[in-house]
């Protein structure tokens, strides 16, 4: 297992993730369901986000801490650990996780969002619910200092693919630790996906559409097969969706497609 810098080719090798024999139990049983080797789900299933304390490039102590699907835990490794240690929460399965204000903060199925301390006593400290949302598709997103958490409404089509409907946005407002629903995120841009969501100034990427969703397919039910399709921009202030990228540019893949940013 590594953790792989795109631009710089790094690698650095983490310790591997075991697992328990009941963890090892939910992922075969998801592999007989779906009619795939279990090793393949594994790839697929054991670490569905990660988020880092710093950049391991420049600085040699940091932290990672990672979600797996179907699992009620998080995971997180110190650089100067041996292993990984486990946050076990057998009441939560947890969708995101992301490093904002000086702490990690995790998104929960029930809506709810946990600070996690690391030191000097691990614990979770719920700091906020949000009400309103709908289906299982949630992100934690850092927006130029506001805590978002993005909503996707999906539909199924008779493939079994998920399509994308409709988004919703919500904003933490700290004067009374509860997440009100917006309609517009004014001159940014979200580039929503599996292994990250970004938030950046619009206005400082030419040809990028402010107050716009980017989004690529992390929910199709049968992608591993058919390819991953679900994905372009939704436009905010009009409440549209727009062909994103091209179709010239991108083809139906079978290999999940990611949101790269490179670190300043």
């Amino acid at each position: 297992m590594f953790l792989l810098n795109p631009f710089s080719k790094t690698q650095i090798e983490l310790p591997s993730l075991l697992l328990s024999e009941e963890e090892y139990g939910t992922f075969k049983d998801v592999a007989e369901d779906t009619n795939r080797p279990t090793h393949e789900v594994l790839l697929d299933r054991l670490v569905l986000k990660a988020a880092l304390l710093a950049d391991p490039e420049k600085c040699s102590d940091y932290v990672i801490m990672v979600t797996s699907h179907s699992v009620s835990e998080l995971k997180f490794w110190r650089s100067s650990d041996p292993s990984w240690s486990r946050i076990e929460n057998p009441d939560r399965m947890f969708f995101d996780v992301i490093w904002y204000k000086g702490a990690f903060h995790a998104l929960s199925l029930f809506n709810e969002v946990f600070e996690i301390c690391l030191s000097p006593n691990l614990k979770l400290k719920q700091i906020a619910c949000a009400w309103g949302l709908e289906g299982f598709c949630r992100y934690l997103v850092d927006c130029m200092g506001d805590l978002l958490i993005v909503n996707r409404i999906t539909d199924e089509t008779y493939t079994m693919h998920l399509y994308t409907r409709a988004f919703l946005v919500f904003k933490l407002d700290e004067k009374v630790m509860e997440f009100i629903k917006v309609k517009s995120i004014r001159d940014h841009a979200l580039f929503l996906g599996r292994n990250s969501t970004i938030a950046i100034p619009a206005n400082e990427f030419p040809g990028c559409l402010s107050n716009s969703i980017y989004f690529m397919d992390d929910l199709a039910v049968t992608s591993h097969e058919y390819g991953y399709e679900d994905f372009g921009l939704y436009n905010m202030r009009d409440k549209i969706f727009e062909i994103f990228p091209p179709k010239d540019v991108y083809t139906t893949s079978k290999f999940q497609p990611l949101w790269l940013e490179a670190c300043p």
